[in-house]
């Protein structure tokens, strides 16, 4: 009929913080990626000489930031080229040393660890749920009650596999910050290292969210079995838990400050309003990650969700009714 016809090279992914460029996964378990995939269906729809070009998208549902999508550019283009060469190998070294330099050092390992810390994060708290509609939700160890801190102990029962699966996640972006610290001068393109790094460090500070929690309930269980021993005591193991909470939440403040810091060094604000605008915020009917809050607070938005603050108002109220109730003047508190 006289139109030119284009490839469509579907979208990667909707994955969170990282695309899954070396696997993906689905219903059975682990799937090729979508290098592959575009491997595949680029040098076929290439060599067939029907098509007059090629569109390759970005849907950006998951607020990733744009660095993450310069290989999947690189690919689209060198793929559909000529349909011939180069091979899916030969371009994953060439890619890397052209746009990193020769000094790079382990940025393969680092992309396959970052593409499964992405699909960790993802299945944390419920952040599925708004691509997806899986329902997971993680819940808080449960409050103490009543005079002799009761409590219900099911928390590291109920989630100890997520809790062993963030242990070895945990090692994983040690070893991803490592090469990051590599990596981060003497390249090209050393701030696509400073935005891995702050990916790094959320998927790390994830899994000490998870082992924090896993703790909390460690030292509630403590408290509960030490006040038929010693009520200072087990105000003592609350008192711990109490810091843990503040430290964990300070722990989230600073590494989610750094990663809005660096990431806006190359991007306006989300929810920016100009002296001419002002932004409004809302809500899109389909299931946007990144379209939930008006700011970049939707890469914590599912832990904020927890309401840690909110336990940890609750303690301090407890441990206040347990010492009166239970430590006189003439007994202080050990520090």
């Amino acid at each position: 009929l006289g139109y030119k016809v284009f490839a469509y090279d579907p979208n990667p992914g909707i994955e969170h913080l990282f695309l899954p460029y070396f696997y993906k996964e689905g219903d059975n378990g682990k799937e090729e990626g979508s290098l592959e995939d575009s491997y595949k269906f680029l040098t076929a729809t290439t060599r067939s000489g029907v098509f007059d070009g090629m569109i390759s998208t970005s849907w950006d549902d998951s607020g990733l930031h744009n660095q993450m999508w310069m290989l999947r550019f690189a690919a689209a283009a060198a793929f559909s080229w000529n349909g011939s060469e180069p091979t899916l190998g030969e371009f994953r070294t060439s890619f890397l040393k052209n746009y990193y330099g020769p000094n790079v050092k382990d940025a393969e390992e680092l992309y396959q660890l970052l593409n499964e810390g992405a699909y960790y994060y993802m299945s944390t708290f419920e952040r599925k749920v708004w691509h997806w509609g899986v329902i997971g939700k993680t819940h808080l160890p449960d409050l103490p009650k009543g005079d002799a801190i009761e409590y219900d102990p099911y928390w590291n029962q109920e989630y100890e596999a997520i809790i062993g699966q963030s242990a070895q996640m945990a090692k994983k972006m040690d070893r991803a910050l490592a090469i990051i610290g590599e990596n981060e001068t003497g390249v090209r393109h050393a701030y696509d290292f400073a935005i891995y790094k702050s990916i790094a460090k959320l998927i790390w500070h994830t899994t000490q969210t998870y082992k924090d929690l896993s703790d909390l309930e460690t030292l509630i269980t403590l408290a509960h079995r030490k006040h038929f021993e010693s009520h200072e005591e087990s105000y003592h193991a609350m008192a711990e838990a109490v810091t843990l909470l503040e430290n964990s939440l300070k722990r989230r403040e600073t590494i989610f400050n750094e990663l809005v810091a660096t990431w806006e060094q190359t991007r306006l604000p989300k929810g920016l309003s100009t002296a001419d605008k002002k932004y409004f915020f809302r809500q899109d009917r389909a299931r946007h990650y990144a379209n939930r809050v008006p700011d970049i607070s939707y890469l914590i938005y599912d832990e904020q969700q927890l309401d840690m603050e909110g336990y940890l108002k609750a303690l301090k109220a407890y441990m206040e009714e347990y010492r009166k109730m239970h430590l006189t003047a003439d007994r202080p508190l050990r520090e």
